[in-house]
């Protein structure tokens, strides 16, 4: 999951930096993913390896 909204934050990150009017409308997102991004990468980081 980590992977997928990094690779969305890039693509938004694009879209928000390419020169056009609609340009601002990727910014959101791109903040939602990242966020996400680092969410879901720190979860995978921080949990516990739990052995039966």
């Amino acid at each position: 999951m980590a992977r997928i909204f990094a690779a969305l934050y890039f693509v938004c990150l694009h879209l928000s930096a390419a020169p056009g009017p609609d340009a601002y409308r990727f910014a959101a997102p791109g903040i939602l993913c990242g966020f996400l991004a680092l969410a879901f990468a720190l979860r995978r980081l921080t949990k516990e390896d739990v052995t039966a």
